[in-house]
């Protein structure tokens, strides 16, 4: 049995067909990659946003809270005097 170390054309051709096929799917990889990381950055500005908004809306809600707590403490007062 002899083993036969030459290389032809379709050895060349099927090599190099590889290698456009990697360098085509590495790009691609990459192009993807790129396009995924300014999706999760749009993302995260979103909730960083609604984060604050959320704080904010806590904020005003316990604002809220205290001005109907004066609001109800004044009035009893007023209609303690009035009786």
């Amino acid at each position: 049995m002899v083993i036969d170390l030459t290389i032809n054309i379709g050895h060349i051709i099927t090599l190099i067909g590889t290698l456009i096929a990697f360098i085509t799917w590495s790009q691609g990889m990459k192009s993807s990659i790129v396009s995924i990381d300014k999706r999760v950055a749009h993302i995260e500005a979103q909730l960083v946003q609604q984060t604050q908004l959320m704080i904010t809306t806590a904020i005003i809600t316990d604002r809220l809270a205290s001005l109907e707590k004066r609001i109800e403490a004044v009035d009893s007062m007023r209609r303690k005097t009035i009786a």
